[in-house]
């Protein structure tokens, strides 16, 4: 296939079932080879899906205007690509069917492209619930006042029903300033603002009713939901006490709750969820924190970041000084590397694990651990651009 466009596909562009990767072509700010390709096994040649811009806009491009401009701009976004939970669709923003970008439903089984309405605004950043009847995405159109300004919103989709072309409705609290958090259930999901560096005014939604609570007004720096079990957790910094408290710490929404509360009090960031141990984790400087509503289960003292094994037997813990290999109770194994260590990956089955350090990536099988350097050309702006297709 043509060049990847963003490596951030990566990540949304795994189906949950692992058997299929697409991903965008194309260069930024530049028509020429933006499409959507289906990867499903990395030894084999990528399979073109569809243009991501129509024939007719693409002969357009000879004459740009501020439209097409912005509709290039609208399909280079990051965070394109939305799977539904049986790996069965996919929804992605492509301007096939009109002037603009609007979400299209990718079916795999035919391979079918499928409009899910037409519209003038600039449709982008669609996301699934985990029941995958209602989408959420973000809607861009001019609003023409003096000087005219790009107006952003939050629409809800209901797609339990894809016989007919569902409904649009814009989210009732979205402003130029709503951002999406995430889903906490089917049901339920967050949003928060984003005013003068500030990121704030976190609230709870209900997509079938539209209500919405105000859970915590105050600015945090973090912010990570278990979709599984509806819950999340928020950090709030010394550096961000408004009028809502001034105790910083983690913040948790437990199952069913309806109000953040203070778990645990400190200075802490890197919060992130395992999957693997059902529990979330943040550090604070001095170790690693794995805590769940209950509070903290576990530490493990002088760890920057902490990854659990597929089979929660073995943790890594890594960072700026290197990376050394646990058993779940805590107790060190060895000494991986003293090398700074940005990402760690587990291989399914925990048959071993990859290190990216600064001159490359390396692999480590169990239980000789031995480190093999794959390759020194490797993306390194994100360590979530990591995914297993197939278990390769």
């Amino acid at each position: 296939m043509p060049s990847a466009l963003d490596p951030t596909d990566l990540i949304g562009g795994i189906s949950p079932n692992d058997l299929s990767l697409l991903v965008r072509s194309g260069t930024y700010g530049i028509k020429d080879e933006l499409a959507i390709y289906e990867i499903v096994n990395p030894c084999l040649s990528a399979e073109k899906i569809t243009d991501l811009l129509s024939l007719e806009l693409q002969r357009e491009f000879q004459n740009p205007n501020e439209n097409l401009t912005n509709t290039l701009s609208a399909l280079q976004q990051s965070n394109p690509i939305s799977w539904s939970s049986d790996s069965r669709m996919a929804i992605f923003p492509a301007a096939l069917y009109g002037n603009s970008s609007d979400i299209v439903l990718f079916t795999l089984a035919g391979e079918t492209i499928d409009s899910l309405g037409f519209n003038s605004r600039q449709d982008v950043m669609p996301i699934w619930n985990p029941n995958s009847d209602w989408v959420i995405f973000q809607g861009n159109d001019m609003e023409f006042v003096s000087p005219p300004e790009m107006r952003t919103q939050l629409f809800t989709m209901n797609l339990s029903d894809l016989v007919s072309i569902p409904d649009q409705s814009a989210f009732s609290g979205s402003s130029t300033e709503s951002n999406f958090a995430g889903w906490l259930t089917s049901e339920l999901y967050l949003t928060y603002t984003v005013s003068q560096d500030d990121t704030k005014n976190l609230v709870l939604n209900s997509v079938s009713s539209g209500e919405s609570q105000v859970i915590f007004p105050g600015a945090f720096s973090e912010i990570l939901l278990d979709s599984d079990n509806g819950s999340a957790a928020i950090i709030v910094k010394d550096a961000q006490n408004g009028t809502h408290t001034d105790i910083p710490g983690i913040y948790f929404l437990p199952v069913s709750g309806e109000k953040l509360s203070l778990l645990i009090h400190g200075n802490f960031t890197n919060l992130e969820y395992s999957s693997e141990a059902e529990k979330f984790l943040a550090s604070n400087g001095k170790e690693v924190v794995i805590f769940d509503e209950t509070g903290v289960t576990q530490t493990i003292a002088n760890e920057q970041r902490l990854t659990i094994s597929p089979n929660g037997k073995y943790y890594i813990g890594w960072g700026l000084s290197g990376a050394r290999l646990y058993t779940s109770d805590g107790k060190l194994i060895r000494t991986i590397t003293k090398n700074p260590v940005t990402a760690s990956i587990w291989q399914p089955l925990t048959k071993g694990f990859y290190l990216l350090q600064s001159n490359g990536l390396y692999q480590y099988v169990l239980p000789s651990l031995q480190g093999k350097l794959v390759t020194q050309d490797v993306y390194t702006n994100n360590e979530d651009t990591f995914v297993w297709l197939r278990g390769y």
